[in-house]
């Protein structure tokens, strides 16, 4: 059942033709042949009306589809139908609950999870393969603003923004109970700062002095910051504009706004950029026998 929630203000209730009426002549506009109408009988539900003053009048109704109607015609039928009811003598127009929106953003966010979770994977790869240590704090040489909670209480422990930020044994305890790492609290914009080595600090030289066994280990350290691989930085910097460009329609997928069919086509192709460079780097990697099975 696909259920979608209108609210309409008017100047002149007058002007206004009872939804149903408009219904059935959006019925008439479908290309569809052979389509039993009697699926469409009583689509028009919760009519409601309220004079907000002596010349608005609020409207509200539901429309109300059987799964046995195909996603193809529900399509149409719905696009016909907001034409019409954009066409009237309208104040203004909303449209709230809407299962035929829900749906596609599903499958869009479904997409979303399954590129951003492989993208995760491959950079956890890279920075634990780099730098070999500090697993709950593998980003402290680049950019990061990291999305922490505000506070959170998880088995009886409550976590707090600046203990998560500032404090890496608190940081850990928390990663490892909910099997994350801080890629788990990167925004998308963070992603094009994965390659970008941060401003080094007084704090930082003493970081890189305790791991450093020689002089010549600390130079080293400091002159090489950031990831030096060939194939794990091209990686890095691949990723980073597609997933700048996914941002604003991630956002709207995330606050379940309309998406235009230009904006559907550019995730799409974003969408498959990504698989592709993927690929090519999980391939490169068996190639190079920087992974091998076993």
């Amino acid at each position: 059942m696909v259920t979608i929630s209108y609210n309409l203000i008017l100047k002149n209730e007058n002007d206004f033709k009872d939804p149903e009426e408009i219904f059935k002549e959006s019925l008439e506009g479908i290309t569809t042949t052979n389509l039993d109408m009697g699926l469409f009988e009583n689509c028009i539900i919760e009519k409601y009306r309220n004079e907000i003053s002596n010349e608005l009048t609020f409207i509200n109704f539901q429309i109300s589809l059987d799964d046995e109607i195909s996603h193809n015609n529900v399509s149409e039928i719905l696009e016909i139908f907001n034409t019409e009811l954009k066409n009237i003598n309208n104040e203004a127009i909303f449209k709230f609950y809407d299962d035929y929106l829900l749906i596609r953003l599903k499958n869009l966010q479904n997409k979303i999870f399954e590129v951003e979770m492989k993208i995760r994977e491959m950079i956890t790869f890279i920075f634990v393969s780099h730098y070999g240590s500090e697993f709950y704090d593998l980003f402290t040489e680049m950019k990061i603003a990291y999305q922490f909670p505000d506070e959170r209480t998880i088995k009886e422990n409550t976590f707090k923004r600046n203990m998560l930020k500032n404090k890496i044994d608190m940081r850990e305890k928390y990663l490892r109970t909910m099997c994350e790492n801080e890629l788990f609290y990167f925004s998308f914009n963070d992603y094009k700062n994965i390659s970008q080595v941060d401003e080094l600090k007084e704090v930082d030289l003493i970081d890189i002095a305790s791991r450093s066994s020689t002089f010549d280990e600390f130079k080293h350290n400091i002159i090489n910051r950031g990831i030096e691989s060939p194939i794990f930085s091209e990686f890095l910097n691949n990723v980073s504009g597609p997933l700048t460009n996914l941002v604003p329609i991630r956002n709207c997928i995330a606050h379940n706004r309309n998406l235009s069919e230009e904006e559907i086509e550019k995730f799409e192709s974003i969408y498959y950029k990504l698989e592709e460079i993927i690929e090519t780097f999980v391939k490169k990697l068996k190639d190079e026998e920087i992974l091998v099975p076993f």
